[in-house]
């Protein structure tokens, strides 16, 4: 009899079940383009700032709802405990298949089936390391260990890592824009693939799902719309992964493989949704790429800002924690800056065509800090949108007068079949309120540029185009009776809608105090319906090194 008959299945691979059964055979490949097709199944795409919100429902301690229960310590911790960075103290995202490994695309940078809360500084601590046995005491987590190359967890969650770990080699192929991951039988360090394969394959049989377990896969289906099959159907990972590990098939196959086999890996669910979308806006202070060196001096002669290789890992994690797919930049002193923080593996750019002007004027401009200059710049994750356009908004062209002012970068970008423009602004600094644009010469100039930029909003909106504005405007255009923002906003041909609204939020890099903004994310009426804009829309950071201003943000979901 054959043992497979029934399974629809092309018998190819050699797999050894035990000594009262024959060799038999079966398609892996097919098993697991199967098994593939099911992980993705209902996949829809969260954000990275929602999974926080996410982790805080699923891992709630049922003892005290102000907490929740983090993963490698087992200790309930308050929710408000969030912290940004892995040195300090509190919770935050770890990602069991880390991101240096291949894990900062989306979707799987927020796939929740492998993000646990953990403690910032365990979390630190196991940084990149594969897993595998063995080590010395962790320290913080109790029977948790770890030496230079890997790190053992406890012994009640290691089947829970495992199965984590299955799903993520087997649901990310290399599909799309998708990363491939993929577990190897040996310790890594680097690259898209994560070890140690047989021993996590031995952690899956010494530590099998349990109604924890069980509860977290329910819960994430409810927020994300997927599971984890391995959790549901254990002896798969046998039926895989047996074979590298020297494991006997197991005897419920025929009845495992038919179930699977059923499911088609070309007709799957979305992984995300279609036209999400996070638009940010970011002044990031005097941005210079050379540790050390300052972009340009102060005005009184004085060194300008330096920044070491702590201060761009600080912005850095910024950034991703933002989790934007298209920023406006401002105060960046050259596209080298843009690629510190922005890689292009992974980031479109398009820099301020002024420099291309300047640099025709001054060849040397950038080798001279006294001469080195400010410019605006877009972002665009390469897997969230395509960048068809570019044009140049002329807010520097005050009538043949250069005051080193900044033109705005305008992109035209597709996304999922949708147009939008974006443009990163940064507007005159020094007329931050004065209603009388007459009074001093700064004013003056900001006069002469709202026209400009109101005559290219209108142009964009009066053919029902989508636009976003993304900037610095120096000018706190939220107060009711501000002549600027009127101007903008006359409701010709359309009106606009401005973020932060009727907000005084604290940046607290500059100042403790909340009060009202100069950085905006503008949208106008045909683009305003498909954005929702969260309770607190302006990202808070403490540390001045970094920035004097802080980031902006909404989402849009053009799919709605």
């Amino acid at each position: 009899m054959n043992f497979f008959a029934a399974t629809m299945i092309t018998l190819t691979s050699v797999i050894i079940f035990s000594t009262s059964v024959a060799a038999q055979t079966f398609d892996e490949t097919q098993l697991r383009a199967n098994i593939h097709s099911t992980l993705k199944q209902g996949h829809s795409k969260i954000s990275y700032t929602h999974a926080y919100d996410a982790l805080e429902q699923i891992f709630e301690d049922p003892a005290n709802p102000e907490n929740l229960i983090l993963f490698y310590t087992n200790r309930s911790q308050k929710k408000s405990q969030r912290v940004n960075q892995d040195n300090q103290n509190g919770w935050n995202r770890e990602h069991l298949w880390p991101q240096s490994h291949g894990a900062k695309q989306k979707p799987v940078k927020s796939d929740l089936h492998h993000l646990r809360p953990a403690d910032a500084t365990v979390n630190s601590r196991r940084g990149s390391l594969d897993f595998d046995d063995g080590g010395s005491p962790e320290g913080e987590a109790p029977d948790t260990f770890k030496d230079h190359d890997s790190f053992e967890p406890r012994d009640a969650i290691k089947g829970d890592v495992a199965r984590a770990m299955f799903y993520i080699d087997v649901r990310y192929e290399g599909t799309g824009t998708e990363p491939d991951l993929v577990l190897v039988d040996k310790l890594t360090g680097k690259g898209t693939t994560l070890g140690d394969l047989c021993t996590l394959f031995d952690w899956h049989l010494a530590d099998p799902p349990d109604a924890e377990e069980r509860r977290v896969n329910d819960a994430i289906e409810q927020i994300q719309g997927n599971r984890n099959i391995f959790i549901d159907q254990p002896k798969l990972v046998t039926l895989l992964y047996g074979s590298d590990c020297g494991a006997a098939l197991p005897s419920s196959a025929t009845s495992i493989v038919s179930s699977i086999a059923s499911a088609s890996p070309t007709t799957s669910a979305a992984t995300s949704t279609p036209g999400e979308l996070r638009l940010a806006t970011w002044n990031i202070e005097n941005f210079w790429h050379v540790e050390g060196e300052h972009l340009r001096p102060n005005r009184d002669g004085s060194q300008g800002t330096t920044r070491d290789s702590e201060d761009y890992d600080a912005i850095r994690q910024i950034i991703e924690n933002l989790d934007a797919d298209i920023i406006g930049l401002q105060e960046i002193g050259a596209p080298a800056g843009v690629r510190l923080l922005f890689p292009s593996t992974d980031w479109d750019m398009v820099f301020s065509k002024r420099l291309d002007d300047d640099l025709n004027d001054n060849p040397d401009q950038l080798d001279i800090d006294t001469e080195r200059d400010i410019y605006t710049a877009v972002v665009v994750r390469r897997d969230a949108a395509k960048i068809i356009g570019t044009e140049r908004i002329a807010l520097n062209n005050l009538g043949g007068k250069k005051d080193r002012l900044r033109e705005g970068t305008a992109v035209l970008l597709e996304v999922d079949g949708e147009e939008i423009w974006v443009a990163s602004i940064h507007l005159k600094s020094g007329c931050f309120s004065d209603n009388n644009l007459n009074s001093n010469g700064t004013c003056r100039t900001l006069a002469k540029q709202i026209p400009l930029l109101e005559d290219w909003l209108d142009r964009k909106s009066a053919s029902d185009q989508k636009v976003a504005l993304l900037g610095d405007f120096n000018r706190q255009i939220d107060r009711a009776n501000d002549v600027v923002r009127k101007d903008l906003d006359d409701g010709k041909p359309v009106d606009i809608f401005k973020v932060p609204h009727k907000q005084q939020l604290p940046c607290t890099a500059f100042s403790s105090s909340a009060r009202t903004s100069i950085d905006y994310v503008i949208v106008n009426e045909p683009l305003w319906a498909y954005v929702s804009v969260p309770p607190t829309p302006k990202f808070d950071f403490s540390d001045p090194q970094i920035s004097d201003h802080c980031p902006v943000f909404v989402d849009v979901n053009l799919d709605q």
